[in-house]
């Protein structure tokens, strides 16, 4: 097959690496894998022998009960293969390949260099494979120095080159190959060959066991010349690892000296820090915790790690020294919990970066970002005003997220002394939006607790609690109203009490407004005829003009803020008045009395009426009976036939507006 001074080669380092082991001086035998497999020999050049740089090997080739095998030979940075078919091979046959070996891509580069000429034939059964042993002296050429300009030591904080997966590296010329006379200026198709081997720090690896190589061609770029190449480390597990790079003439020959420069690289696939954001949503106010990871090798110990929630830091100024200083080396993890509290529903998102020296203004890599989702059974509860020994309740309703419905539902009412009173479901069959009530009774006034829960099959369990006040019961315990004449000021008596307990009633305190309101008789309205306050004692009065009968009742400020209720209705009664104005002292029998009177107030039906008794007994007589007048003035006559001393009354009849009245008895001696 034709050769190729200058070609680029990858090889993978598992076949670089593959049993290796130092041969004898002689020829070696090919190493196969089963019987009747094909075996090779080389015949020439002799193990041990040196060769010039462009040489032919010959392999005495067998194939055995083999169809055909490839025979690939390497040698100093060379390779030639072919492949032998049962056609072209009945029994064995003479295979060469032409061979250019260079120095070594480390070697110093001159005089006489020494390897491994390595050579397998590959089968549809299995490998063999033959290391003979070889030297060859190699020309003395120009030396040659370039600079690896990026990437950079401490890319972005880190204590080492730190890639992904692509990298661009860019060289600058210190020295030309073979620069006499013209050092400025390079010859045609020198370039650059840089390779990748496996980190074995700044000692340079043993053999050729490099995982990537690719070359990188001079461009004039204004007056300065520069190479540049991309390397793809996607497919390369994280870790430590070298770069070397080196020049190379037209013709393929490594420059002399050990002039290799030399930068070590990391492989990482993960950022240098990553948050770990549980997927599961969060029911809201519940306290979420993030987990920081921080990755070395990092240039500077870590000074701070800045969170933010929706680009709100959620730690300002917090010191983060704790941070191992161990973080310079590439194989060390830290982790810390970040407590981002609790979040208002809906979804968010936290960021995080690394920030390095004494001021925080170096920042670490790239903010790494996660989010979460809070969400809600949006359960709300609607306490009712409640009183002590009264029924009370919690209006309540939830809602379920698409796709749930609430199949559990529970509610516990706690007394002010924290004693559980009360539990429940609210509402069976919720569905997705459930609407229920719990109904209790406290038992004592102050500052009650619920929980009320809701079910929607994990992780949509909530529950909601909250407190709410229990007021004293208020009430009239009793309202005393005497009788009292029409026209004159009636007094009302209220006695009020608090039930703070179940059973246990103390007085009123002073201060609390009652409004005194009338119905009279034979209507439905209600008239407020004023207010009043308690005293202490828990006891307030009222007074008003007596007018007719009727029922009084209060309506009092409750320990509630703006609730009032009203008392039971005590009947209140007027009795009509009747005065005798004018009725003379003494009179003779058979003569006529005349008695003058008022009665009030006029009611159509109601009656004046004139009564007599004998002194000193118990029965009234009527004497006389007529229409109470509308003017309120009667006059009424009688006469006596017996001597002896008299009762005089006038009486205004009973109506359903006043009770009867009775006037003032009077003394009338009769001669």
């Amino acid at each position: 097959m034709p050769h190729h001074p200058f070609r680029a080669v990858s090889v993978a380092i598992a076949t670089l690496l593959a049993a290796l082991h130092v041969p004898s001086a002689s020829a070696v035998a090919g190493e196969t894998t089963a019987t009747g497999d094909a075996v090779v020999t080389m015949v020439s050049p002799e193990a041990g022998s040196t060769v010039q740089r462009g040489f032919t090997a010959a392999f005495d080739v067998a194939l055995g009960d083999q169809d055909d095998t490839t025979l690939t030979a390497t040698f100093a940075g060379d390779e030639a293969s072919r492949t032998v078919t049962r056609a072209q091979c009945a029994d064995t046959c003479r295979v060469e390949l032409y061979l250019e070996p260079l120095h070594g891509f480390l070697d110093a580069g001159t005089g006489t260099t020494s390897g491994y000429l390595r050579y397998t034939w590959t089968t549809p059964s299995g490998e063999g494979h033959a290391l003979p042993y070889l030297t060859f002296a190699s020309p003395a050429i120009g030396h040659d120095s370039t600079r690896m300009t990026t990437p950079t030591p401490n890319t972005a904080g880190y204590a080492a080159t730190v890639v992904d997966t692509t990298t661009t590296l860019k060289f600058t010329p210190t020295q030309w190959i073979g620069c006499t006379p013209n050092c400025q200026t390079p010859a045609a198709g020198e370039t650059v060959e840089v390779r990748v081997y496996p980190s074995t720090g700044p000692t340079p690896p043993a053999g050729d066991n490099y995982l990537q190589r690719t070359v990188a061609e001079w461009t004039k770029a204004d007056t300065a010349w520069e190479a540049s190449a991309t390397l793809d480390f996607s497919a390369l597990p994280e870790g430590s690892y070298s770069l070397y790079s080196r020049g190379r003439s037209a013709d393929g020959w490594y420059a002399a000296g050990t002039s290799y420069d030399y930068r070590p690289i990391i492989v990482r696939h993960t950022p240098a820090m990553s948050i770990d954001m549980d997927a599961t949503p969060d029911l809201v106010g519940t306290n979420r915790v993030a987990t920081v990871t921080l990755r070395g090798p990092l240039a500077d110990k870590v000074g701070y790690v800045e969170v933010t929630r929706d680009g709100v830091v959620l730690n300002p100024g917090d010191d983060q020294q704790w941070w191992p200083s161990t973080l310079t080396r590439p194989e060390v993890t830290a982790s810390r919990l970040v407590d981002l509290g609790t979040a208002s529903v809906g979804h968010h998102t936290v960021s995080t970066r690394m920030l390095v020296s004494t001021t925080f203004d170096k920042q670490v890599g790239a903010p790494v970002t996660g989010s979460y989702d809070v969400v809600s059974l949006n359960i709300k509860v609607t306490p009712g005003v409640a009183f002590v020994g009264r029924a009370s309740s919690l209006g309540i309703s939830a809602d379920a997220p698409a796709g749930r419905v609430i199949d559990l539902s529970a509610w516990e009412f706690t007394n002010p002394d924290g004693t559980t009173a009360a539990t429940g479901t609210w509402c069976s069959a919720c569905g997705q939006h459930g609407t229920g009530s719990a109904a209790f009774m406290p038992q004592a006034a102050g500052t009650a607790g619920y929980t009320v829960t809701a079910d929607a099959g994990s992780p949509y369990v909530q529950a909601a609690r909250g407190t709410f006040p229990v007021y004293a019961a208020r009430a009239v315990e009793s309202i005393t109203a005497p009788a009292t004449r029409y026209g004159s000021t009636q007094k009302v008596t209220l006695t009020l009490r608090d039930e703070r307990a179940i059973y246990t009633r103390v007085p009123t305190p002073a201060g609390v407004p009652v409004t005194v309101q009338f119905r009279k008789t034979g209507t439905t309205a209600w008239v407020t005829l004023g207010s009043t306050k308690t005293v202490t004692g828990g006891t307030a009065t009222f007074t008003y003009v007596s007018r007719s009968n009727g029922q009084v009742r209060a309506l009092y400020a409750t320990p509630a803020p703006g609730v009032t209720w009203s008392s039971a209705a005590a009947a209140v009664t007027s009795t009509a008045a009747a005065t005798i104005t004018s009725a003379p002292t003494s009179t003779y029998r058979y003569r006529t009395v005349t008695v003058k009177a008022t009665t009030y107030p006029y009611q159509s039906g109601a009656r004046v009426w004139l009564q007599t008794r004998v002194h000193g007994t118990a029965t009234w007589k009527t004497v006389k009976s007529i229409a109470a007048p509308t003017t309120g003035m009667s006059s009424l006559t009688t006469s006596f036939s017996t001597r002896g001393t008299y009762d005089l009354r006038v009486i205004r009849t009973a109506t359903s507006l006043n009770t009867i009245g009775y006037s003032a008895t009077r003394y009338l001696k009769v001669l």
